[in-house]
């Protein structure tokens, strides 16, 4: 969240908004898959077992959102990353307090 309210104030086009907040995802999905391996939690088959069902949904995801993607202006966009990082606060502040 914070990568994104930061680039979403930056005027930066819908692509370039699209390649900066991948590459920074991709960095830190990186660097905790390196610390999962150092420590040896991938090396459990188990973790495997359970990610199987995990791969097709994100590939959908990932196709979904491209669709989206193409057909969404800057605005519509912006305005779609603002609903998801306000539904993401109301989220943790009621686990919270629960």
């Amino acid at each position: 969240p914070p990568y994104a309210i930061y680039l979403s104030q930056r005027g930066l086009s819908k692509e370039q908004f699209r390649a900066t907040l991948g590459f920074a995802t991709m960095t830190s999905i990186s660097l905790r898959l390196v610390a999962f391996l150092v420590t040896g939690l991938l090396l459990d088959k188990e973790i495997w077992l359970k990610a199987i069902p995990v791969v097709p949904a994100c590939l959908l995801g990932i196709w979904v959102a491209r669709k989206a993607f193409v057909r969404l202006s800057r605005e519509a966009l912006m305005r779609a990353v603002a609903l998801l990082l306000l539904a993401s606060g109301v989220s943790l502040i009621f686990r919270a307090a629960l």
